[in-house]
């Protein structure tokens, strides 16, 4: 597969949750992130989402700290268990949640 990334990405100690965002739809998907950049988020779920859809997120992360964001599904992956790997850019983040990322991808760094 192409690395279609234009951010460096760094695995992230975090969960995420997800809400569709469609009139009427209730349903929130809880998932594992697995990887980060400025520009999406890589995460597992047992859940099917659709490519193409946006969603309503909430990432917390190992600090309890919470960050909100738009994402939209751009790629997806079929494991060998049934669960998913989901691939997602951010289409909407606050700026300080973009820098946080970015902080964080230094420190880590620097380990």
């Amino acid at each position: 597969m192409d690395e279609m990334r234009k951010s460096k990405r760094s695995e992230l100690d975090a969960s995420i949750e997800l809400k569709l965002l469609k009139e009427g739809c209730e349903q929130t998907v809880k998932a594992e992130i697995t990887n980060v950049s400025r520009g999406g988020v890589g995460f597992k779920t047992t859940e099917l989402l659709q490519l193409g859809e946006c969603y309503q997120t909430n990432i917390t992360l190992w600090t309890k700290e919470k960050m909100d964001s738009i994402v939209r599904i751009v790629r997806a992956e079929v494991l060998d268990d049934g669960s998913f790997i989901f691939g997602a850019t951010f289409v909407g983040m606050q700026n300080p949640d973009s820098l946080r990322i970015l902080i964080y991808q230094m420190l880590n760094d620097g380990e």
